[in-house]
């Protein structure tokens, strides 16, 4: 029926009910508020009735379900919003300031959006012996000089410079400033703790793998056996270890056996059904069709490989993996889950502690039931989501870590500086070249 025709992000209702086909809303299609929890349904759901999350009426409580980053984001939003507002309401008294005949007479020539900041439009010409033209460089129509003639006869220059007569920096001004200075602070302190509370909560509502699996990130080099991990927190704490993957450094073979699938995959694709994929019948295969060739078809397999070429790929990648394979590999991670939420909260809770204390290996700094082994301090953290985890990646070395960071630091600060001397040397010509490069370059390098 219509409702199992939707099946992007969806949400079912709290309680099931039978399938019907859905009534038409007396407000002629305009979308009525819903309360409450709001589960999303997976993709083609048939079983409930589902709807839409609304544009306009989904709660902030419910953000969470498109990613904690999304339900982060508009909750940040939300609280940024309520700052600026209660502090433009504290400046107000100042604003109101700024705008009346006390100030600068109603600021008159300033535009609307303009009213109320400190603009002053009251100026008087006063001497200025020290003043120079480059003092003014951006505003020369507030500088001017006169000639005159001194009782000897000679020729002599007035230097005059317009000042602002208005009184800007009154106790009052200067009170109501610091008050929003303090209450900004206050509140980004704030924010910031709301921020880890909504995390949690968004944490909370979204069950995934990251809620039940610890990460340890110093293993024994020998500690490559799933059930000795599995027996060591099943003896020490009541959870259960539901499943245990042991990472080791054999990212090449990894690799490998990632390109020959891959391979494979190609070789599948380009022969008939029903034909035998094993050594003897592809190099036979590979063989005819290269015999079969002409100019042309020579031509092709130097763009697109063809199967003689896939098939000479795949007896590189087997031997290949044949000498990966004989080689030995020590652990580089540990990845646990457990069956409880409980128990995963339990051993980050016992066995927290320090990275230094961990890879200086302290053991005077964990009760001795926690050290693994009896003789080694483990770094145990939340695991990351499977998704967002960088497989390929995890034996990569500290010094080889800092010396990327280190880089992409120093190309970064090289744009930063680029950027500022472009911008400097725009708003040389004019404002507007300013704003546009400044423009550009926030499209460049959005982050």
């Amino acid at each position: 029926d219509d409702a199992s025709d939707v099946d992007d992000w969806l949400y079912k209702t709290d309680k099931p009910t039978k399938k019907r086909k859905p009534r038409a809303s007396p407000s002629n299609g305009v979308p009525q508020r819903t309360t409450g929890n709001l589960p999303r349904a997976g993709p083609g759901e048939s079983n409930y009735p589902t709807k839409l999350y609304s544009p306009f009426f989904t709660p902030l409580s419910q953000m969470g379900d498109f990613g904690i980053g999304v339900g982060l984001y508009f909750s940040t939003l939300r609280g940024i919003a309520i700052i600026t507002l209660i502090a433009g309401l504290i400046n107000l008294p100042n604003i109101l300031y700024f705008a009346g005949d006390e100030y600068s007479a109603s600021q008159p020539g300033v535009s609307f959006l303009l009213k109320g900041s400190a603009i002053c439009t009251e100026q008087v010409w006063v001497p200025c012996p020290t003043c120079t033209v480059d003092d003014f460089d951006r505003s020369r129509e507030r500088i001017a000089g006169a000639t005159t003639v001194t009782p000897d006869g000679e020729l002599q220059t007035l230097v005059f410079s317009k000042k602002n007569t208005c009184d800007g920096a009154t106790m009052s001004v200067g009170i109501i400033n610091l008050a929003s200075l303090g209450f900004i602070l206050l509140a980004i302190v704030s924010l910031s703790v709301y921020q880890r509370r909504k995390q949690r909560q968004f944490d909370e509502q979204e069950q995934t793998a990251q809620d039940y699996s610890i990460e340890i990130w110093n293993p024994p080099g020998d500690a490559t056996e799933p059930e000795e991990w599995k027996d060591f927190f099943e003896s020490r704490f009541k959870g259960h270890v539901t499943c245990c993957t042991v990472t080791l450094n054999n990212d090449l073979l990894v690799m490998a056996l990632a390109e020959r699938r891959e391979v494979l995959m190609q070789i599948e694709e380009k022969v008939k059904d029903g034909t035998s994929i094993n050594d003897l019948s592809l190099s036979e295969l590979a063989a005819r069709v290269e015999h079969g060739r002409r100019i042309i078809g020579n031509i092709k397999s130097r763009l697109a490989p063809g199967i003689p070429e896939l098939v000479g790929r795949l007896s590189v990648l087997n031997a290949k993996i044949q000498g990966l394979a004989q080689q030995d590999y020590v652990a580089t991670r540990v990845f646990c889950t457990f069956e409880t939420e409980s128990a995963q909260r339990q051993v980050l809770s016992d066995m927290a502690i320090g990275s230094m204390s961990a890879y200086r290996n302290n053991t005077h700094s964990v009760h001795p039931n926690m050290l693994f082994r009896g003789e080694h301090v483990l770094l145990i953290r939340e695991a990351e989501e499977p998704s967002s985890v960088r497989w390929m990646d995890l034996d990569e070395k500290l010094s080889a870590r800092l010396k990327q960071i280190a880089f992409t630091t120093l190309i970064s600060a090289i744009c930063i500086v680029a950027v500022a001397v472009i911008v400097w040397l725009c708003r040389t010509i004019s404002v507007a070249a300013a704003a546009l490069a400044i423009s550009i370059s926030n499209a460049l390098f959005p982050v």
